[in-house]
């Protein structure tokens, strides 16, 4: 057998400039720095949410001039000397767009009194999500849900619509008696949308039939 230098530490690891994924080798210089960046975009989205969470919780208000907290709650273990300290590559974010949205997103959920992080279980095996902010407000009668996006894809409603559908199908709550909202932040921006008890009820409908599929389908194998 040949003689190898000692790459343990590599095992089970993928590279950024890889041989199986080759595909950095079409890139400019700029397409190659922006690629990696996109690396750590789930890790930011987590991160950005956990603090978004712990503000809720703690129901501390942001202003958009809070852009260091970003700073500072991302920067935690990052290898490099000149970010010592830091977990997450300062080019794989922008604090200042962040801070907009997050300010947003926590404000109106304080305002609102919704709890967050809150999970949706119409089936602990098959049917289930995490809202990052939701309430149910008896006295108005109206459901919220919010969703903090930090990512650029293009809004779909359609997740807030099942985690609606979710809390009406394991807290045994009737669409037509409630008012809806759901809102997405993204960028800076608020989008809303309210449905009808219809598209509420549609989507109740389409996880208990899938459900009952998989329990039906894969239990009795």
């Amino acid at each position: 057998m040949g003689k190898y230098n000692d790459h343990r530490r590599l095992e089970g690891k993928h590279a950024y400039l890889g041989c199986s994924q080759s595909s950095w080798e079409n890139r400019d210089d700029e397409q190659l720095v922006q690629m990696y960046y996109s690396k750590f975009a789930s890790e930011v989205g987590t991160a950005v949410h956990a603090f978004a969470q712990n503000c809720i919780v703690n129901k501390i208000k942001l202003r958009k001039t809070d852009d260091h907290l970003i700073d500072y709650f991302l920067k935690v273990e990052w290898p490099s000397e000149k970010y010592k300290g830091s977990k997450i590559p300062p080019g794989a974010y922008d604090s200042r767009m962040l801070i907009e949205t997050v300010s947003l997103f926590v404000n109106d959920a304080i305002g609102f009194r919704m709890d967050s992080e809150v999970i949706l279980a119409y089936n602990e095996d098959y049917a289930f999500g995490t809202s990052d902010a939701f309430s149910c407000d008896e006295a108005s009668k109206t459901i919220r849900v919010h969703d903090l996006k930090t990512g650029v894809h293009p809004v779909k409603m359609n997740q807030l619509l099942l985690y609606a559908a979710q809390y009406c199908l394991e807290y045994g709550k009737n669409p037509k008696d409630y008012h809806f909202e759901l809102r997405v932040y993204q960028g800076g921006e608020i989008i809303e949308y309210f449905p009808v008890a219809d598209e509420i009820i549609e989507k109740m409908q389409n996880i208990v039939h899938a459900t009952k599929v998989l329990i039906n389908k894969i239990e009795r194998i």
